[in-house]
């Protein structure tokens, strides 16, 4: 359905196998879904937070994020990232796949984000969460699969808007594979996952 070549905006080198889970991630999701609505959310911790060295904390905040969304009936499908640059601490990408049908704001998942991140830190710390906004505005991206009536020339636009979304999505959700800023997990510790689909 979509095109293999994706340009990725960033100058920087990428991970294949984040890269290929990302893509694997957008393809089930649209196979599911009519439509898909991509959220992107950066993850840190506060000031003199005393970390211990694992990915437990976020681990649970995407545990709980997606029971919140299955209980909703809204599929959700994940992948981050963890990295770790200069700070004591690391901080972590999350993309979000999201049933386009249900939720078309990236807004709502930052702020129920920001309420279980304050609740498993036990600390006023919903500024931690940050909702990464596309080039193009908005608090996500809207990938709309063509409709199975569609025809002639109203197919063909929205196929061809369906391919600029789903490029546009890819390459912003490019940035979560770039090596730069990991390598600096401790021994055993991971530095990216996805939810199982």
């Amino acid at each position: 359905m979509f095109s293999q070549e994706v340009i990725y905006n960033y100058e920087y080198e990428y991970r294949s196998d984040i890269m290929q889970r990302i893509q694997r991630c957008f393809h089930t999701g649209i196979k599911a879904h009519c439509k898909v609505f991509m959220v992107r959310l950066d993850v840190r911790f506060p000031l003199g937070f005393v970390h211990d060295g694992r990915n437990t904390v976020v681990s649970e905040l995407l545990r709980r994020l997606k029971a919140n969304y299955t209980y909703h009936g809204v599929d959700c499908r994940y992948v981050w990232v963890r990295e770790q640059n200069q700070s004591s601490l690391p901080h972590y990408h999350l993309l979000l796949l999201l049933d386009g049908s249900r939720i078309e704001n990236g807004w709502g998942v930052r702020a129920i984000a920001g309420v279980l991140w304050c609740g498993l830190l036990d600390a006023d710390c919903d500024a931690c969460i940050h909702l990464c906004q596309p080039l193009h505005g908005g608090s996500g991206i809207m990938i709309r699969r063509p409709s199975s009536r569609s025809e002639g020339e109203k197919l063909h636009v929205e196929k061809a808007n369906c391919e600029a979304a789903y490029r546009a999505a890819v390459d912003w959700s490019s940035y979560l594979a770039k090596t730069h800023t990991k390598g600096e997990a401790p021994h055993g510790v991971r530095e990216w996952g996805s939810s199982r689909f």
